[in-house]
């Protein structure tokens, strides 16, 4: 009973732990074709050795049924002599993989396959070389492989077989990896660091590869820099020696990926970098090559009795692959890798791109672009400044996926829209932009095309620098003013506007002075009908009296038109009024002024009658009292004119007039 008990136990903690890493699977353990035929099974032997994969559908693929669990791992020499040559996989040349499958945590794994003839797997035949080489990618789903492949060409098939998902063993310090003992050797003895040599080319080196010469066993992990002693020869047979920069790992590491720096002649200034696999198999190293991004650059041997250490201090820690890539990245907006960029003269290369990326400016992100059409490349084949167009297989990732694989393929105008080489990139979802892992290019010309705001047709000027660049994750991120793009339109717009606005300024000041000049004409003909301008036209206010001398002046009565019987005391008093000297005369004797400004006699009108008299004595006085008259309307006037030019502030002087005037009313 407890051991039931405890199976059950165990079988539930299987199922739950199952269950969690299922839901951590990538998308690919998911969405896959799957491979049946049973004639592709090594172990089938089928009578004809007709089949292919020639038709292929790029894609994942899981191996299943009768065909196996996986592809087949290296080859067998089994057969007894030519005449009893089965046909493996029913082709003519059997693809199988070079190299160990990898474990869950390797991700997806380049790996190359191998085609080789049917001869190599006679018995004693010893290392066969490949008649086709390709490079796919593996991920490990925990319990079973999925597989990238793309189509062969000639007669060329991948064959299945069956493995476990474990991963290989360690037994005594030594490595049971199939490429510890499945590899090819390079024995070049001008592949020494500080050999001269004419250059070689290492673009032909595919698969696994142990050194094996007499005065080295593995790549340089140092440089040294030597001055160069002749034109023709070069140190390493190459113009770029490549050295890992990073340190090899150990027996319980596994399998790794290491940088490989490529400095030129005698320099030790990384130029540009490859991607290479690494395997400590205890006593020696091998390493998986996919060939050198240009054909003048080497992988360099280690100087005699030198050897790496994967315990050195002095070398590089590599980071892990679960990393926050968000956190650190460097910027690139260089527009003529955009997919809208068509100059066929500009073909570049992203040999020089290790490490993460974040692409684009502040405002306008740009990602590597997905997927492609043949019809854009039938319309231009030369596209983002470079020979091989390099574009995203699968889908960006979500946020919440994490740092992803993907794979990246490149095509030329000659095959659109085929893999001519491939290489994986980590992609991180950071929000509003993408940040990209990038480890070198499998060759040049090639280059990773990209699309600005999730469109194909933004077309950016490569000569001009992003107005709002992407500041580094260790800086503050500030808002700017956003500055307008001046089109021809906008400029068109701004003039019309500016234009607009001076005619209806001039119009508003035109308004203001015409109403200013109409009150200014109504003012003076204001002043004008009231007649008190001074003489330069200025207005002038009418002098006031004050309210003691208009109090003085209304208790005074003044009888007009007296009646007739007193016309005799009246004319006495004209008389005494004529005897007295000017000087006495008081303002009893005489009136105000009329409206005409003139002073007349007391109780005389212009238009009322005079009663007849003496006349020649009434016209003498009359003659005397004019003239009386006119002395004083002449002193009159003079003091008019006087207070009329005063000016604020003078005293003002009353007239002998005034003076009596003032003296008869009190």
């Amino acid at each position: 009973m407890i051991m039931l008990l405890s199976v059950l136990l165990l079988f539930i903690a299987a199922s739950v732990t199952n269950a969690r890493s299922y839901k951590d699977l990538p998308q690919e353990c998911f969405t896959f074709s799957e491979m049946l035929d049973k004639a592709r099974n090594w172990d089938a032997r089928p009578a004809t050795s007709n089949s292919h994969d020639e038709t292929l559908q790029p894609g994942w693929y899981r191996v299943l049924g009768d065909a196996g669990n996986s592809l087949k791992e290296g080859y067998e020499q089994t057969a007894v002599g030519s005449n009893d040559l089965p046909n493996f996989c029913g082709t003519q040349f059997s693809g199988t993989l070079m190299g160990s499958h990898p474990t869950v945590e390797e991700g997806i794994l380049p790996m190359t396959v191998c085609f080789r003839p049917a001869h190599c797997m006679i018995k004693g035949t010893g290392s066969c070389k490949c008649r086709g080489e390709r490079t796919i990618y593996v991920r490990n789903c925990a319990t079973y492989f999925v597989y990238w492949l793309t189509p062969t060409t000639g007669k060329q098939r991948y064959c299945t077989s069956s493995t476990y998902t474990t991963g290989p063993k360690v037994v005594n310090g030594l490595s049971q990896a199939l490429e510890c003992t499945q590899h090819h050797t390079i024995d070049d003895e001008s592949r020494e660091w500080d050999r001269l040599g004419e250059p070689v080319c290492d673009s032909d080196k595919q698969g696994w590869y142990r050194f094996t010469g007499d005065s080295y066993s593995e790549i340089a992990s140092t440089c040294q820099a030597q001055p160069m002693q002749h034109r023709l020869s070069q140190r390493c047979a190459a113009k770029f020696r490549g050295y890992v920069v990073d340190k090899h790992p150990t027996v319980q590491e596994g399998r790794v990926e290491r940088r490989v720096c490529f400095s030129y002649s005698d320099s030790c200034t990384c130029e540009f970098y490859s991607n290479i696999g690494i395997r400590n198999c205890g006593k020696y190293y091998v390493y998986r090559l996919s060939g050198s991004p240009t054909c003048d650059s080497r992988y360099c041997a280690a100087k005699k009795n030198e050897t790496a250490s994967a315990t050195d201090r002095k070398k590089h820690n590599v980071p892990s692959p679960k990393e926050d890539m968000c956190a650190m990245y460097k910027v690139l907006h260089d527009a003529d890798r955009l997919w809208s960029y068509t100059n066929p003269t500009v073909s570049k290369c992203d040999s020089a791109l290790y490490g993460k990326y974040r692409f684009g400016s502040l405002y306008t992100p740009w990602k590597v672009k997905e997927g492609c059409k043949q019809k854009d490349l039938d319309i231009m084949s030369h596209r983002c400044g470079a020979n091989l167009l390099g574009y995203m297989v699968e889908s960006h990732p979500s946020k919440k996926d994490g740092v992803v694989d993907r794979i990246i393929c490149y095509t030329s105008g000659e095959k659109p829209c085929q893999c001519v080489t491939t290489n994986v990139i980590k992609v991180q979802n950071c929000g509003d932009y993408y940040v990209y892992k990038f480890k070198s290019v499998p060759s040049c010309s090639s280059r990773l095309c990209m699309v600005a705001n999730n469109s194909e047709a933004i077309e950016i000027d490569p000569s001009k620098s992003p107005d709002f660049e992407i500041p580094l994750p260790d800086q503050p991120v500030y808002t700017p003013v956003i500055k307008e793009v001046q089109t021809e339109d906008n400029r068109n717009l701004i003039v019309s506007t500016t234009v607009l606005a001076l005619l209806l300024f001039i119009f508003t000041v035109l308004i203001i002075v015409i109403i200013l000049i109409f009150l200014l004409v109504i003012r003076k003909r204001k002043q004008k009908e009231s007649g008190y301008t001074s003489t330069d036209g200025a207005p002038v206010p009418k002098p006031k009296k004050s309210k003691k001398t208009e109090q003085r002046t209304l208790d005074v009565p003044v009888e007009q038109n007296p009646p007739a019987e007193n016309h005799e005391e009246r004319l006495g008093s004209t008389q005494k009024k004529h005897s007295l000297h000017p000087s006495e005369a008081s303002s009893d004797n005489y009136e105000s002024p009329n409206s005409t400004g003139r002073l007349m006699p007391n109780g005389a009108s212009p238009s009322a009658p005079v009663e007849d008299v003496d006349s020649a004595e009434l016209d003498a006085e009359i003659a005397e009292m004019q003239r009386d008259l006119d002395e004083r309307n002449a002193e009159l006037d003079d003091s008019n004119e006087c207070n009329t030019l005063l000016r604020p502030g003078d005293e003002h002087k009353p007239t002998p007039y005034e003076e009596a005037t003032n003296d008869t009313t009190v």
